[in-house]
């Protein structure tokens, strides 16, 4: 990040100021989230699950574990997530990868988008696939910014990783996530 500066005169790597308004802005946004979920699902939850805030509860419960997880993430320093970064984004399509084996993969609806852990959990990689292809593109950019080779050579590594993960999302037929990820 030696060429990026947030301000003329303060490099990016330097600057140390919370952002409290973008701070207030995902707390709001949060916030809203769970005031529509208390409001709109009370009924279908109790039909379904019996629990009149099934799903507010999930939610809150997912929300603490991405909290915790975002803790985490901003203090490791960028060094540290830039040398172990292959190994998540190779972690990430194996478990894109690991969908399409019966037994792990949990297919309904003729998609097969879901991993399960019997009695533990069940996810879709899809959703860690955004976070891999942001830090992949990321470090890509910035390791590319200083260089001054082809400009299509710069291209098609960040075409190919992208493209790795988009295809093997729409495999798992996950149209809408491949495009968003795209």
């Amino acid at each position: 990040m030696s060429a990026f500066t947030f301000y003329p005169g303060n490099p990016g790597g330097a600057y140390k100021k919370n952002d409290v308004a973008f701070l207030i802005s995902v707390i709001l946004l949060w916030g809203l989230g769970i005031f529509t979920l208390i409001i709109a699902t009370p009924d279908t939850a109790r039909r379904i699950f019996n629990k009149k805030y099934y799903f507010v509860v999930r939610q809150l419960s997912w929300s603490l574990v991405a909290f915790i997880a975002f803790t985490v993430f901003s203090a490791l320093p960028i060094s540290f997530i830039r040398k172990h970064l292959k190994a998540f984004v190779l972690s990430i399509m194996l478990l894109c990868l690991l969908t399409f084996i019966p037994g792990i993969g949990l297919e309904k609806n003729g998609a097969t988008r879901w991993i399960m852990i019997p009695h533990v959990v069940r996810f879709q990689p899809s959703e860690f696939a955004k976070i891999a292809v942001v830090l992949y593109l990321a470090n890509l950019f910035d390791k590319y910014l200083d260089e001054q080779e082809d400009g299509q050579k710069n291209f098609l590594y960040p075409l190919f990783g992208l493209l790795a993960f988009v295809g093997v999302i729409i495999l798992q037929k996950d149209f809408s996530t491949g495009v968003f990820v795209f």
